[in-house]
């Protein structure tokens, strides 16, 4: 029954109304040491229950793919702007810093990825990046019943073979299926189990994290430690239309379990 209820939503954004819903954008600034970083806010509509976040400014295929579905679907995503760039550098006190803004949601992880861009983590320095990951988690609508996370990835590099047997994240997956028909490099990771068996059973690849994983600061990480749904939609880069396709499978799915969440609360 899940399944016929899913085909039936992923139909219905392909044959449905041909409403486009506007986008409505804000743009929010926080002070990096000498510098501003821009978080910009796009809204679709009046539904906060769809929320996408796009962290690396030099990823761009799944923001042209989200778009195309949230003209169609409403919701949120939000958006670091970077010019272009994956890192995010600032100077502070004389010295300048650099951070993957995906590794900025623990306190173990700010220090790491400081590190690991060529400076000590200096008091702060790690007080700094702490108050723009609050700033960025402070914008995700209260609303979201599952946050999406766009990401893209190089042919052959980081894929869904590099959670299997043997691969550098190995320890990172709970359970992994690899698919018969889709490129290893189009994948899912999310926290939530429901959605693993869901897309599994659709024949999409898929790693549900585990819930021990090793702390590398990732918004994964902060989602899994708190419990929280979240879904990584990972493609290669310039493959929109599979990333869109993946995407319109993880709206369907949020809309379907958020109704039945409704349901059951209205029941009890």
């Amino acid at each position: 029954m899940q399944n016929i209820w899913l085909i039936c939503s992923l139909l219905w954004l392909h044959t449905g109304e041909p409403e486009r819903f506007a986008a409505k954008e804000n743009t929010f600034s926080y002070s990096l040491g000498n510098r501003s970083v821009a978080l910009k806010v796009t809204t679709y509509g009046n539904s906060r229950d769809v929320v996408m976040i796009n962290l690396h400014d030099d990823e761009t295929t799944g923001v042209k793919a989200a778009r195309m579905v949230l003209e169609r679907t409403g919701g949120v995503l939000l958006s670091i702007e970077n010019n272009n760039q994956r890192n995010i550098t600032f100077t502070q006190r004389g010295k300048t810093y650099r951070f993957d803004p995906n590794r900025i949601f623990t306190k173990t992880g700010i220090k790491a990825t400081l590190q690991e861009q060529g400076q000590h983590s200096t008091k702060p320095a790690i007080s700094t990046v702490h108050g723009f990951s609050r700033f960025v988690l402070n914008r995700i609508p209260a609303r979201a019943f599952v946050l999406i996370a766009l990401h893209n990835n190089d042919d052959a590099g980081f894929s869904t073979l590099s959670y299997m047997k043997g691969g550098g994240h190995e320890s990172a997956a709970a359970a992994v299926h690899r698919s018969d028909t889709h490129d290893p490099d189009h994948f899912f990771l999310t926290t939530d189990q429901a959605f693993f068996r869901q897309s599994r059973s659709a024949g999409y690849n898929v790693i549900l994290q585990h819930k021990k994983a090793e702390d590398d600061g990732s918004l994964s990480i902060f989602y899994g430690k708190k419990n929280k749904r979240y879904i990584n939609i990972e493609a290669e880069t310039e493959h929109v239309g599979e990333q869109r396709e993946m995407i319109e499978m993880a709206v369907a799915f949020i809309r379907q379990a958020d109704g039945q969440s409704r349901e059951g609360a209205v029941r009890r």
